[in-house]
């Protein structure tokens, strides 16, 4: 099973900053500069309605990714068991 990480930009924050903030406060991990890679972006919907979606790369980070912030837990309890690997355990 595969779960991702999400979060969502304040105003006047940018993508990195965003992306910064958000793994230190879902995963509790801090990136360094020039450590994240931006891989894609999708928009669905048009207008007021449409959601931005953009996925990066992080190939360094210092601590130990654990979830910490989903609301009510329910990203623990439902799945039990997430785990992180580095792409040289993955290949």
């Amino acid at each position: 099973m595969w779960d991702l990480t999400g979060g969502h930009m304040e105003p006047g924050e940018t993508e990195p900053a965003a992306l910064v903030r958000e793994l230190d406060e879902e995963l509790g991990v801090q990136i360094g500069p020039g450590s994240a890679i931006h891989l894609c972006r999708l928009q669905v919907g048009r207008g007021e309605e449409s959601v931005h979606f953009s996925a990066w790369i992080v190939g360094k980070w210092q601590g130990t990714p654990e979830l910490r912030r989903r609301r009510d837990n329910c990203l623990r309890r439902s799945h039990g068991l997430v785990g992180f690997q580095s792409s040289a355990r993955m290949a």
